[in-house]
């Protein structure tokens, strides 16, 4: 995959632009992965026009396919992906508050969808997935959506001044009530605000940021008990407990698993039913 960083402008929303080749010929076999939460919603073009297919239940024997241009909101649990038909793609990591800047959409309207990008791109979307199919390079193909993207920014309905202050201090680890204190907002209000900028509220959207840096930092050999610890859960229990809510596997299923990256798991390593939840190592 090719990242790129975006235009200055549009760098509050979007963290990376990306375009990625078809897998390799040696790539497993096609199925279903699961794909981390990250709390971060994303913009997708899947290349030669093949849709994307999500499974709505484990037991689902069929995907149900979307479109092959694609917005997804903020995820706050793993998510079932058919890979049957694997493809290019080229796409937009999104900030907080970037489905609104970028879409009119609010972050808490997609929590847990993917939608066809059409439905708030009714004008452009098939132009755009048919410069990008035909673009002779990854760099071309950056340029066109990049540039969409910018035509399309509209910062001043976006971000609140008080959630974009409160995002940086809770990766940081300030207490909630302090954040709620500072924001001169009652409690109620202060979590309506950030759940509009980030699809959930801020107890649940610093847990899943928690759980996600575990999983950004669990390399070979880094023992899931120093993680845990280092990323402030009280005892292991509550580390499982977490882990098993928002990946839906356990800590040792999932580093036993067949993965791409740190977010992508082929289930057919990853059993989902009826499995013992391990003490972590």
């Amino acid at each position: 995959m090719s990242l790129h960083p975006p235009a200055t402008a549009l760098r509050p929303w979007v963290e990376s632009l990306w375009a990625a080749p078809p897998p390799a010929a040696d790539a497993p076999a096609g199925g279903r992965e699961w794909v981390m939460p990250d709390g971060r919603a994303h913009l997708a073009i899947r290349l030669g026009g093949e849709p994307l297919g999500v499974f709505d239940d484990v037991d689902d024997p069929q995907p149900r396919w979307i479109a092959d241009a694609v917005l997804a909101g903020p995820y706050d649990r793993a998510y079932l992906k058919d890979t049957t038909r694997m493809t290019g793609s080229v796409g937009a990591l999104l900030h907080p508050g970037a489905l609104q800047a970028l879409f009119g959409v609010a972050d808490h309207q997609l929590l847990n969808r993917h939608i066809p990008l059409e439905q708030v791109w009714p004008d452009e979307t098939a132009a755009l997935v048919h410069c990008l199919n035909a673009a002779a390079s990854p760099r071309e193909q950056i340029a066109h959506l990049e540039a969409l993207l910018l035509a399309h920014l509209r910062p001043a309905r976006a971000l609140h001044p008080q959630v974009a202050l409160a995002l940086p201090q809770l990766a940081q680890g300030i207490r909630i009530d302090a954040l709620v204190r500072a924001s001169g907002y009652s409690h109620r209000r202060f979590a309506t605000l950030f759940r509009n900028a980030t699809g959930m509220g801020p107890k649940r959207y610093a847990c899943l940021r928690r759980f996600a840096s575990t999983l950004s930092a669990s390399g070979e050999g880094v023992r899931w008990a120093d993680l845990a610890l280092d990323a402030g859960y009280s005892d292991q229990a509550h580390f499982v407990r977490d882990f098993h809510g928002f990946a839906r596997l356990t800590p040792d299923v999932y580093r036993q698993s067949l993965r791409h990256g740190t977010r992508h798991v082929h289930v057919t390593d990853a059993p989902t039913k009826g499995s013992r939840k391990p003490k972590p190592r």
